[in-house]
């Protein structure tokens, strides 16, 4: 295959009015500049300077050299997936906004992850500590999350005993009987936790609650307290023969422990504008590997390189901060997240119902979308 300089120059100046009138230099030229379609092309070469072209045109010859005739005329000819090189320019131009609508949703989540919480728990929890009673839930959390791996148990096993006494409260409390439970203001009353009063005939009666699964423990409160009533959760009530609360201690301990660990995650990140410095790091990365691709790949020079990064450095910082004060504003924060999401449905959809990704396409598609991938949340 013998191209001259000339015939390259003028099927580029073609290529660049729509005209690709040879399947061979169509093929060298989508390996050589990377893009697929007739327009793209078209515009990317409408941009070129005439020393850009004349790189082009040196590129394109070796190209020529290298390959068979064969492989670049099928190149030529291979269909571009019109709406998969959309939606990559959709990955590209929207990164940024993808992200940030990431974090907003995870903000969200450890939101209603703590209006999903076990009230019972968190009023324990508040019972434990005197500092706890004014906090917030994610204060509360930050303070939890400051503990030692044995303060930690400290807290869990106190929070759960406390728990199981407002567990078992509330429970005979709406079983309809006669009887009425109460606890005492103070969660460290001497040897008994809850008070128990007849409404017909008025008779008190004082138990002592344990969520525990140690003989020994319970053993050591009977020998101190031979006339008093203990209440055990059901393990150990079931093992010993005696009285349960029909409160299981694993499900006990499982539930304090979930509590604790979603308010300590929910400490860390409350605001989409916590994610700032990370989101635009990422987005920016992003340009500026494209633009150093194009520039390694000699489309643009050294001086196009800088100017289109610092132009777009300074665009997706604006955009990332516009979107995260829309997204964390109320109301226009569920608008602006609505229209987000819709629009990347609506380009997803358009590349899913042309049914022309075939099997080869998949590894560009999922280099494509792996920027969505964002594994720090």
């Amino acid at each position: 295959m013998n191209y001259s300089k000339r015939q390259i120059v003028d099927f580029l100046i073609h290529a660049r009015d729509g005209k690709f009138n040879d399947e061979v230099l169509i093929g060298a030229l989508r390996l050589v500049i990377g893009l697929s379609t007739e327009k793209e092309i078209s515009c990317f070469l409408d941009g070129l300077s005439h020393e850009e072209i004349f790189e082009i045109v040196e590129k394109i010859e070796s190209c020529i050299k290298l390959r068979s005739r064969k492989h670049l005329i099928n190149y030529g000819k291979a269909p571009a997936n019109k709406n998969l090189e959309e939606f990559k320019r959709y990955l590209r131009a929207n990164t940024e906004e993808l992200l940030v609508l990431s974090a907003f949703m995870k903000v969200q989540f450890d939101a209603d992850n703590l209006g999903s919480l076990d009230l019972q728990i968190v009023e324990a929890l508040r019972r434990s500590n005197n500092l706890y009673a004014d906090m917030s839930l994610p204060e509360i959390g930050e303070h939890l999350s400051y503990y030692t791996d044995d303060q930690m148990q400290g807290v869990i096993n106190n929070v759960k005993g406390i728990a199981h006494e407002i567990k078992f409260v509330d429970a005979e409390n709406t079983d309809g009987d006669n009887i009425f439970a109460s606890l005492f203001q103070e969660t460290n009353h001497p040897d008994m936790d809850v008070t128990l009063r007849d409404i017909i005939d008025g008779r008190l009666e004082e138990v002592q609650l344990k969520a525990t699964d140690s003989e020994s423990y319970v053993h050591d409160w009977i020998d101190h307290h031979p006339a008093g009533e203990i209440v055990l959760t059901d393990e150990i009530a079931d093992h010993l023969g005696l009285e349960g609360s029909g409160i299981s201690n694993a499900d006990l301990t499982y539930d304090t422990e979930d509590v604790v660990d979603k308010l300590i995650d929910a400490s860390d990140d409350d605001s989409v504008w916590d994610h700032f410095p990370l989101i635009s790091t990422i987005s920016l990365s992003i340009v500026v590997w494209s633009l150093w691709r194009r520039k390694q790949k000699g489309l643009i020079n050294r001086e196009t390189f800088l100017k289109k990064a610092a132009k777009a450095t300074g665009f997706k910082i604006a955009k990332i901060a516009v979107l995260s004060f829309m997204l964390a504003t109320p109301g226009l924060g569920f608008i602006t997240g609505v229209y987000i999401a819709f629009r990347f449905i609506i380009s997803v959809s358009k590349l899913g119902s042309s049914c022309k990704i075939r099997l080869a396409d998949l590894p560009r598609f999922a280099r494509s979308v792996k920027m969505l991938k964002v594994s720090f949340w």
